[in-house]
């Protein structure tokens, strides 16, 4: 009795794959669900906007991504749903953001390869502060409503330096850098 209802479970499993079957167990008498109706509920309910991905607060963009410590720094924030800005959340002490505000929309957002997008941007000015530890320091943008998604900030004990010279692929063309700076 006990093969025949392990062959029974098997064969409904077996059958719910390509079609609707009926397994007895204990002399209740199911429905097996096919197979591919329960992967396609799998994935439709752990898919980002089943999940409530699509208002998911999206950093996607800051720049610029670094600043000495000891200084303060004007950083653009931007993503998607991110209005309503309040405060910068760091996970490590040395930044303080002592400024927050929303900045117009984009006229024209943009989609990256990775599906996310670019719609709206927010203005933070971080103080970073003279013994800050150097390297990344993770973030979050907090909303009226929530928290963004994980973002970072970089921290150079270093004096930060722009790249401008274009091109600069060749010695003679390249921009002249002083030692002990961090090239943005």
């Amino acid at each position: 009795m006990r093969n025949r209802g392990c062959r029974s479970l098997l064969h409904s499993i077996s059958a719910g794959v390509t079609g609707r079957a009926r397994v007895a167990v204990g002399g209740w008498e199911m429905s097996c669900v096919p197979f591919r109706a329960l992967a396609m509920l799998t994935v439709l309910a752990t898919s980002p906007v089943a999940r409530g991905g699509s208002m998911q607060r999206d950093v996607e963009l800051v720049r610029p991504r670094i600043g000495q410590r000891g200084t303060t720094v004007e950083v653009t924030i931007q993503g998607m749903f991110l209005t309503e800005p309040r405060d910068l959340v760091f996970y490590k002490p040395g930044i303080r953001a002592v400024k927050v505000e929303p900045l117009p929309k984009l006229q024209h957002p943009s989609g990256l390869v990775h599906a996310g997008r670019i719609e709206e941007q927010v203005r933070a000015v971080l103080e970073i502060a003279p013994d800050c530890e150097p390297g990344e320091h993770p973030f979050r943008l907090q909303t009226a409503g929530t928290l963004s998604a994980l973002a970072t900030f970089h921290v150079s004990p270093f004096p930060v330096v722009l790249e401008t010279k274009e091109p600069n692929d060749t010695i003679q063309s390249a921009q002249a850098v002083e030692p002990n700076v961090t090239v943005l």
